[in-house]
C-alpha cells in the first residue's frame, strides 16, 4: 500500500488514525502534541490518557480521537536525543513500528505520522527522517495500509526534498497561509492551476483525467488533423516542449508513474487519485473523475494487485463517487478485457497501436474530458465517445 509524504497540519489529515509524539507519562507536550490535544479536546483526551497511566519508551497506546477527523490517536513514546549512543535509533524505530502494529490491530486502512522526535525532542531531522522512511517502507511492503508522513515545518520539508526527488505537497490553504506566509501559497496555487490547465489542454495524462468542480471556460478544440500533422513528435517530446514553453518545471508537471504492468498502473493510479481527492479542500475537489486506461496488452502481471481487487476498487469508486472508467486496449479484445475489471462494453474500445492510433486516442480522450467539463455534474459520458477510435481501427482493417 502507499507511503505518502504530505505537507499539512496533522490535526487536519483525514486518516483512520493519527500519531501523537508522546512522553512516558502520556501528558500533553508542546508543539505537535499540544496541537493534537487542542484539536481533539484537551479535557477528554487528558482524562483517557491519565486512565492509561504510562507507556514504555519505543511503544505506543491507543485512545479515541474525539474531535479530530480520525477514529484513533496512537500515542507513540519517542526518545529524546542524547547524542545517539543511548539506543535512540532503536527506540525511535520501535515507536513507529508499535504504532503501525496498532493500526493493524484496530483494522485501520490509513495512519498519519508526524516526524517523530524531530521537534522538541531534539533528534537531528535528517536522521529522524531516515528512520521514519526505513521503518515505514519496510512495514507497508508487507501490510495493506496507507501511511502518511506529515511534514509541516520548513526544515522537515527541506530534509525530505534533499533525500527524495519528489514529495507531494497537499497544502491546507487556510492553516499554512495563516502560519507560514513565507511559503508563498498564492504562488503555489498559480502553479497548480497552470499545471492543471496544461494537462487538460494537451491530454498530458493518458491514463488519468480529472474534471475539477468549477466549469472551465470553453476552449478552442485541437483538431484531429493538427494532431496528425505532428505525428513525428512523440507524446513525451511534445509534453516536455510544452512545459518549457510555459516556463514550468518538468518535475512539477510530469510524473513518471513507475508502473508498467496494467494492474499496477490502474491500482496505483486509483490510489493516487483517491488520496489527492481526499486531501484537497472540499471546494477544489473534482465533481467528476474520468479514469482512462490505455494498454498495449503486453504486460499485465502484478505481484500486488489482482483482477478481483482492481474490480472491487473500480466498483467502489463508481458506486460511491460516480467515477467514469474508459478502457482503451490494443492487441486484445478490449471489451472482454474491460469486463474483467467491471467496465461495461460501452466504455471499452480497441485501438491500433501505432502513431496514428495513439494520436486518435489522445484527441478522443481530450475532447471527451472537455465535453464533460462543460456538462452538468450528473451527466454521463455518451456512447458516441469512442466512434472515431472505432472508425480508425475498422478503416485500417477493412471491416
Amino acid at each position: 500500500m502507499p507511503f505518502l509524504m504530505i505537507r499539512n497540519d496533522i490535526t487536519k489529515v483525514a486518516a483512520d488514525a493519527i500519531v501523537n509524539p508522546a512522553n512516558r507519562n502520556l501528558l500533553q507536550g508542546s508543539g505537535t502534541s499540544r496541537a493534537i490535544y487542542q484539536a481533539a479536546g484537551e479535557q477528554e483526551l487528558t482524562a483517557v490518557c491519565e486512565a492509561i497511566g504510562r507507556c514504555d519508551l519505543g511503544r505506543a497506546v491507543c485512545t479515541p480521537a474525539f474531535g479530530l477527523p480520525a477514529k484513533y490517536i496512537f500515542h507513540a513514546v519517542c526518545p529524546a536525543w542524547h547524542g545517539g549512543g543511548f539506543g535512540e535509533a532503536e527506540q525511535l524505530a520501535g515507536a513507529y513500528h508499535s504504532a503501525l502494529e496498532l493500526a493493524a490491530e484496530y483494522h485501520c486502512e490509513s495512519v498519519a505520522f508526524p516526524l517523530l522526535s524531530s521537534g522538541n525532542y531534539g533528534y537531528p531531522k535528517e536522521q529522524a527522517f531516515r528512520i521514519a522512511v526505513d521503518t515505514i517502507t519496510q512495514y507497508v511492503m508487507e501490510h495493506d495500509l496507507t501511511v502518511y508522513l506529515v511534514l509541516y515545518d520548513r526544515d522537515s520539508l527541506a530534509v525530505s526534498r534533499k533525500l527524495f526527488a519528489s514529495v507531494e505537497e497537499y497544502i491546507d490553504d487556510h492553516y499554512v497561509a495563516q502560519n507560514d506566509e513565507s511559503y508563498g501559497f498564492d504562488r503555489r496555487c498559480r502553479e497548480l492551476s497552470e499545471r492543471r490547465r496544461l494537462l487538460e489542454e494537451d491530454a498530458a495524462l493518458p491514463m488519468l483525467g480529472a474534471v475539477p468542480a468549477p466549469a472551465a471556460a470553453p476552449r478552442t478544440a485541437r483538431s484531429l488533423e493538427s494532431l496528425m500533422d505532428n505525428l513525428g513528435e512523440s507524446f513525451t517530446t511534445r509534453l516536455l516542449r510544452l512545459i518549457d514553453e510555459r516556463g514550468l518545471k518538468d518535475s512539477t508537471v510530469y510524473y513518471v508513474r513507475g508502473c508498467t504492468a496494467l494492474l499496477d498502473a490502474i491500482g496505483c493510479g486509483m490510489e493516487k487519485m483517491v488520496n489527492i481527492q481526499r486531501h484537497l479542500p472540499e471546494d477544489e475537489r473534482a465533481e467528476k473523475v474520468i479514469f482512462v486506461i490505455t494498454t498495449d496488452g503486453l504486460e499485465n502481471a502484478s505481484k500486488r494487485f489482482s483482477y478481483e481487487k482492481i474490480r472491487r476498487m473500480i466498483e467502489r469508486e463508481k458506486e460511491q463517487y460516480g467515477w467514469e472508467f474508459l478502457f482503451l486496449g490494443a492487441n486484445m479484445d478490449a471489451v472482454k478485457e474491460a469486463a474483467r475489471f467491471g467496465i461495461s462494453s460501452d466504455r471499452a474500445v480497441r485501438f491500433e497501436n501505432d502513431a496514428q492510433g495513439v494520436a486518435v486516442n489522445y484527441h478522443v480522450v481530450s475532447e471527451t474530458v472537455s465535453r464533460m467539463r462543460e456538462a452538468p455534474c450528473c451527466a454521463a459520458i455518451g456512447a458516441e465517445w469512442k466512434e472515431q477510435i472505432e472508425a480508425d481501427f475498422q478503416k485500417r482493417h477493412h471491416r
